[in-house]
């Protein structure tokens, strides 16, 4: 997703990098849409139903958006299995 007026997005709220995804067109009805850090050392990801719905949550984001609160009983690493955020 090219980083246009149309489809501004905000620089990661973690590292300051910029975030692509999938071009407007390449997704068809149903499809996950989703914005990452191009930064390979932060990895952020957010994901959602809509290509609106995927910027509005990733403009908005904050460096504690990063983390989570659901103290999970199942981690895949570094990362909760119930949420996939970081574990504190």
């Amino acid at each position: 997703m090219p980083n246009t007026q149309k489809t501004r997005l905000a620089p990661c709220p973690f590292c300051g990098s910029e975030a692509e995804g999938p071009p407007e067109d390449t997704l068809g009805p149903g499809a996950t849409y989703w914005l990452e850090c191009m930064n390979v050392t932060c990895s952020a990801l957010i994901e959602g139903d809509t290509r609106a719905e995927v910027i509005k949550a990733w403009n908005t984001r904050t460096p504690e958006d990063k983390y989570c609160n659901c103290q999970p009983t199942v981690s895949t690493g570094l990362n909760c299995g119930a949420c996939g955020k970081l574990l504190r």
